[in-house]
Parts: C-alpha cells; structure tokens; sequence
C-alpha cells in the first residue's frame, strides 16, 4: 500500500494483512503538502514485478500556488528532488515473506536523483536497493491568456504492469504513459483532450484527468474523472489501446471516476468494478464516494457500497472476492466482504471466522487474535440441514435448518505444522457476514 504521508518526506509503503496489521516496507519517501489546496502529496502507486517494487511519487510540493486564483508555478525549493518519478525498489527477500523496516534517509533522495542507487539495511540481513527508473520534469509551461507564467505539473497517479512494461495515468497532465523497464525510456501513449463544460458553473472547457489504469485482455481500462466543476455523470471508464493510443468511452455516466477493476467470473464472463470518488462533490458536505458492479459495460451498475469516504484506490482477493477500497482523507482500508464463500462461522467468544465455499470448498481461516491465518480447499458433504467441510486441517459443520436454534455451526482447525488447534462455535449468526457490508 503507498502512503502519502503527512508532512514532510513522510511517505511510505506499507504492508497490510488480512487481520488489518501494518508494517512498514519502506519508509522517508518524497512527500509533502502541495497546491493548490495544502493537501498531503507524495507516493501514489505500486507495482510489484518479483522482487522489484515500482514506486509512483506524485507532484509533491513541487508548485505553487500562482498570483492569479486557478494559477500554478514552479516551487524553486521542492522538498524533494524526487517528486514526479518512479522509483524501482529491488528487495533481497520476497516482499510477502515479512520484510521490511527499510528507510530512506534525506540525504539519500538527493543521490539517487544524481543517478546513484542506494542501499539500505533493515539489520536482519536484508536489503533494499533504490534506484531512479524515470524522472518526469516537474511542470512544464501551460500559459492561459491572464497569466503567461502558469504551468502544469506532473502528476503519476496510477501504475499498470504489463511484462516489461509500466503503463501510467499522468493525473495533472490528462495522459498514459508507457515506461519501458530496462531502459527508463518513457513515451506518452496519449494525452487526453479537454471536455465541453456542460454547466454554467466554471470554465468553458475542463480537463479529462486520467487517474486509474488496468489491463483488460489486450486492452487498458482507463478512468477519467474529469476536472471542476466535476458535472454529474460526465466522468467514465475509456479504453486504449496500448499500441496505438486509440480511446473510445466503455463505461460511461459516471462521476469523479477514480479506479476499475475487471474480474473474470466462474462462468467465463466479465464484470467491472468502478470506483467514484464522490458522487455529489459539490454537496455540502461533499457527496458520497461510492462502489459499483457492471456486469457489462452497458449496465445498469449494482451499488456495492454507497457511503464510502474519498475513495482512491481498489483491489480484490480472488479466492475470497473480497474488495478492499483504500480511503483518503481517513487513511484507512475498508473491506467489502465477497460472495466467492456462502458459509460463514464466527466464535462468539474470540471472533475467529471460517468462511468456506459450500460447492467448491475453498475455506479461509482467520485467527487475529493469535495472528493465524489458513487457506485452502477442503471436501463438502451434505446431509439433511447440515453442511460439513473437512480435511487434514479443518473440519467444520453448519446447521442450516430453518428452525431454532437456526444457523449454529461449530468448526475445528488444526494447524499444521506448529501445531495448536482453534474451535469454532457459532450461535449467534446476526453477526455474521459473508456477502454485503
């Protein structure tokens, strides 16, 4: 997960578990308070190619605030002379292994601009070596008929892999750009033109910001959430194609657009999960960020969540269809249970859950308490009322009669190796949740 931190060259990345435990990967990455509205700025996106991480940094404070309201120029003192870059972080230890509490010192943002790589120790015999993939100049001139001396930042907001390439949507400057991994050289695929103002309120034209990017079979997925006065309905998912440039809508009648997701289905099929920052930003207090499926790109959407707060960012585990949405302004993950598991136990007493897949047999354990997870799949029988699960290390049964006590399930989990075994009993079922929030 990239943070953008909270002052100065605070931003991180971090690693997240299924239980909601952060430890840090890497931490001192550029990052403070930018224009025009003061707000934290700094890693936006990640990607993980093996043991190389790529690290998206975002304009940073490297503006300002111009003379004129609406205006822009350079900072000559940017905190860091790493914003607008992407940085490669290749890691001597697998990332999902456990390693982590690198740091970046001051000092180290300057060499690593001067083309040296850094490495750094977290004293466990594990390394982080930090290199510089692509430097995107700061601001380039945009000159508006009162002000010649406004500019444009650069802004790399969202990053796609594809092979040995990086995909980026540039939100400041309304592009994709593709980044060629073993030599840095980067091009723009395309620069997204300015939309129509269909309201009386603002300028006549406003920009189509391109600020999430996906891979959708040969294509890309791109969102673009439009500019202020941010119109209702207006934002939409485009899709380009990655050899030419060529876009047309896929998704449209959005608003504020942040983040697509496309997922293949059991059947075969495809859905799309759309991502809107606010759905009535000028509202006061601002409207709603909300989470929708399409099942095609016609619709009609299906409303996953509705009361999302600045949503920016999403992912999926595909065994558990779990949808986890990154929220802004509160720092926070939010997760929005799947419906990949139909059978859900909860211990009454410590909270452990057990969610299995009665047709496939696919089961997720969580222990939080005891920090213990376990996953894998499992045979199901039926008889009667009950459904049972069971292998070398979980076996489990839920009571689905319709009369009371209605639901009760009871589950035993063996941990292997390491022994120790956890039990499940489960009469209170209000509180469980397998599918919905």
């Amino acid at each position: 997960m990239a943070e953008g931190g909270d002052g100065l060259n605070t931003g991180r990345v971090s690693l997240v578990d299924r239980c909601g435990n952060r430890l840090t990967l890497l931490d001192g990455l550029p990052a403070n308070f930018g224009a025009p509205f003061n707000e934290p700025s700094g890693p936006n996106s990640l990607a993980l190619l093996g043991r190389t991480l790529y690290v998206l940094t975002g304009e940073g404070d490297s503006l300002r605030n111009g003379p004129v309201g609406g205006t822009s120029v350079p900072n000559p003192n940017p905190s860091s002379p790493l914003f607008s870059s992407v940085l490669a972080v290749e890691f001597s230890a697998d990332v999902d292994g456990g390693t982590g509490g690198f740091t970046l010192a001051p000092a180290d943002h300057l060499t690593i601009k001067n083309g040296a790589n850094v490495t750094l120790s977290n004293g466990r015999d594990e390394t982080a070596t930090i290199r510089l993939l692509v430097d995107f100049p700061n601001s380039t001139p945009n000159p508006l008929p009162f002000f010649a001396g406004n500019v444009r930042g650069s802004n790399p907001f969202e990053v796609e892999l594809d092979g040995n390439r990086l995909f980026l949507a540039d939100a400041a400057l309304n592009s994709v750009v593709r980044v060629e991994i073993p030599s840095g050289a980067s091009s723009t695929l395309v620069a997204f033109p300015p939309l129509v103002n269909p309201t009386p309120i603002g300028p006549p034209v406003i920009d189509a910001v391109a600020d999430g990017i996906r891979r959708f079979g040969d294509q890309l997925l791109v969102t673009i959430l439009t500019g202020f006065p941010f119109p209702v309905g207006r934002a939409e998912v485009r899709r380009v194609d990655p050899a030419t440039g060529a876009f047309a809508p896929f998704i449209t009648g959005l608003t504020m657009a942040i983040d697509v997701l496309p997922v293949r289905t059991r059947t075969g099929g495809d859905q799309f999960y759309v991502l809107e920052f606010s759905t009535n930003p000028l509202a006061q207090p601002p409207g709603l960020g909300r989470l929708t499926r399409f099942d095609s790109p016609a619709g009609p959407p299906v409303v996953i969540a509705g009361d999302l707060t600045s949503p920016v960012g999403l992912a999926r585990d595909p065994k558990s269809g779990d949808l986890f949405v990154t929220e802004h302004f509160p720092g926070r993950i939010v997760r929005v249970p799947g419906a990949e598991f139909d059978i859900c136990l909860q211990d009454d007493r410590t909270g452990a859950t057990l969610r299995f897949n009665s047709l496939t047999g696919d089961y997720f354990f969580a222990s939080c308490s005891a920090g213990f997870t376990l996953a894998g799949r499992g045979r199901v029988k039926r008889k009667g009322c009950a459904v049972t699960l069971s292998e070398p290390r979980v076996s489990a049964t839920l009571d689905r009669c319709l009369i009371a006590p209605r639901n009760r399930g009871r589950a035993t989990i063996r941990r292997t190796p390491g022994g120790g075994v956890f039990l499940i009993n489960d009469s209170d079922t209000t509180n469980n949740n397998c599918a919905g929030r």
